[in-house]
């Protein structure tokens, strides 16, 4: 007799099923991502049979993957709860699924130029991780580490914001990509309008930024295979704790400076953009970080807690 909810409400739940759907539905999004940027370009003859189907349709159906892919994130958890040994493998697929689920949309609302920043930023974190691993095996001489420290979650909040501006996004209102909102739509509509200008300001800087943060535990490295699987809630609390906690240092720097510069002349066109970026930011990691908290811990402690009951019995 199966445990799980799903045997109680009687559906059968494949894990390979949802396994090939993860990896075939990120690949599609793609090719529908190929076939967008064709339309805008004169590459091939395709382009003109492209470019008054797919300027509305192409950025829509990359929009319904999305949220589909999270819709079956968010769902299937509950129907399927699966019990395996390999927390830092389970975790690294939970990551790797929500980024391909953001990633598309947010690479459709920046552009052609969305690709090379997705590609720049995946190579600084491998680069990161690298030398993490390395320097971890230098300092400490033997496999694996049981503390991780501020460094690396520092180096990454710093990367968070190069890509703010690699994106072609600064800290103005000016700076504002408003054009990025009509991606798929020829209307005015607010709340669409409103969630893909936030997406797209905020989509390599905070939004894949805090839910890319379990790298620093799930990376593969052949100097940390010896972990103890019970050290994983705790450092992916760690991580999150602080890169929250240099967010909020930075939010509140800016207040202080904008305190201080309360009766400068450039205030409302420098310091309080600056403020309000800040402001917002902190507010939308800080709500980022209690998803991704949600999502990440779900099932890892009973895993762990699983794992020893058998141990025991």
């Amino acid at each position: 007799m199966s445990s799980s909810s799903s045997w109680m409400l009687g559906i059968s739940i494949s894990p390979s099923l949802w396994t090939y759907m993860a990896e075939i539905v990120p690949i599609l999004a793609l090719i529908i991502l190929a076939l967008h940027w064709i339309s805008e370009s004169n590459i091939l003859d395709l382009a003109h049979f492209l470019k008054g189907f797919g300027k509305n349709s192409i950025p829509r159906t990359v929009y319904a993957i999305t949220l589909v892919q999270l819709s079956l994130l968010a769902i299937v958890p509950i129907f399927s709860k699966e019990e395996t040994s390999n927390c830092r493998g389970s975790l690294f697929v939970k990551m790797m699924s929500i980024l391909s689920a953001c990633s598309s949309t947010i690479i459709i609302l920046q552009g052609k130029q969305g690709a090379l920043v997705a590609l720049g930023s995946l190579l600084a974190g491998y680069c990161m991780m690298r030398l993490q691993g390395i320097e971890k095996h230098t300092v400490s001489g033997t496999a694996g580490i049981s503390i991780l420290g501020p460094l690396p979650v520092l180096q990454w909040s710093l990367l968070a914001v190069c890509l703010l501006f690699a994106s072609g996004h600064w800290c103005a209102f000016d700076g504002l990509r408003y054009g990025a909102a009509f991606v798929g739509f020829d209307e005015f509509i607010l709340i669409p309008q409103a969630i893909l200008l936030t997406i797209d300001t905020f989509g390599f800087s905070h939004i894949l930024s805090v839910f890319g943060l379990p790298l620093f535990v799930a990376f593969p490295s052949p100097f940390n295979q010896t972990e103890h699987k019970s050290l994983f809630p705790i450092k992916l609390f760690w991580i999150f704790m602080v890169y929250g906690l240099i967010t909020a240092i930075t939010a509140t720097a800016t207040i202080l400076c904008v305190t201080i510069q309360r009766r400068h002349l450039m205030v409302w066109g420098l310091f309080a953009p600056k403020f309000v970026f800040d402001v917002v930011g902190l507010i939308l990691t800080d709500l980022l970080i209690f998803v991704a908290s949600i999502y990440y811990f779900d099932g890892v402690e009973d895993r762990i807690g699983n794992a020893k009951l058998r141990r025991l019995w």
